[in-house]
């Protein structure tokens, strides 16, 4: 199938953008200035184009379930650790930072 710019256009993420994994699907290499111009044209095969469109958002949502994941952890912590006083849940803060070098 030959690519144009519209089929190209339907695999851009909710962000505005493409993968680095899509545009590899598509053989060329997106740090390359200029290679949305240079598959405009190109035939690829429809299983490339596909799993271009199958890629499309999973970059987007791997960062995000990463996070809640990591926050998920941080809030069990917390409820094991924090003690409540006066109707806020304290701990002290170097625990706290301790615990927390881990997340960066």
């Amino acid at each position: 199938m030959k690519l144009t710019y519209d089929l190209i256009e339907d695999g851009k993420s909710r962000n505005g953008g493409w993968s680095y994994k899509q545009i590899r699907t598509l053989g060329e290499d997106h740090s390359r200035k200029g290679w949305l111009d240079r598959l405009i044209g190109q035939e690829v095969s429809h299983l490339a184009y596909a799993r271009f469109l199958s890629l499309k958002d999973m970059h987007l949502n791997k960062k995000k379930h990463k996070f809640a994941q990591k926050l998920e952890e941080i809030e069990g912590w917390l409820d094991s650790n924090a003690v409540e006083a006066e109707g806020v849940m304290c701990v002290e803060v170097d625990v706290l930072l301790d615990y927390l070098k881990d997340f960066t």
